[in-house]
């Protein structure tokens, strides 16, 4: 009998994960396709920014590689940044990349948006087209609700 017990709960660990895993590799995969979202939403403590971005997100494996995408302006400034689905597909994390300086002034404006926005976000909603992140620990509004919500297009 216990060996039944010790065989039911090794299946049921490794089914578990299985699923864990799945959720996460799903909910990336909506990003991972080559497309662009334009940014519906981007506000802090309910006040909204004055200008949305989009984003540009490129293929990736995101077991093999750091998934990259750019944050881009209306204005023609662009920034890269990191992005990881962690937590079983319920948290988003954007971490900021490349040069603080001897920036264009579109891309200095577009590289500190990103930055402040740079964060790990729980995933409010999330399906093929929209997606809902919303946050208190971004590295400009620490302790401020930052909600980010994204559009395919």
């Amino acid at each position: 009998m216990k060996k039944y017990i010790k065989l039911f709960v090794a299946v049921f660990s490794i089914a578990l994960l299985s699923v864990s895993c799945n959720k996460t590799k799903s909910t990336s995969k909506r990003l991972m396709k080559a497309g662009e979202w334009n940014v519906s939403e981007l506000s802090v403590d309910g006040v909204s920014q004055e200008e949305l971005p989009h984003w540009v997100i490129g293929d990736c494996d995101i077991y093999n590689e750091s998934c990259v995408g750019s944050w881009q302006n209306d204005e023609g400034g662009a920034t890269d940044f990191i992005w990881q689905v962690t937590n079983n597909g319920d948290s988003f994390t954007i971490s900021r990349q490349g040069p603080e300086e001897g920036l264009e002034h579109a891309d200095q404006e577009v590289a500190v948006q990103c930055f402040e926005f740079s964060g790990t976000y729980d995933i409010l909603e999330s399906d093929k087209k929209t997606m809902k992140l919303t946050s208190t620990a971004t590295d400009g509004f620490s302790g401020q609700t930052a909600i980010i919500t994204l559009e395919k297009k």
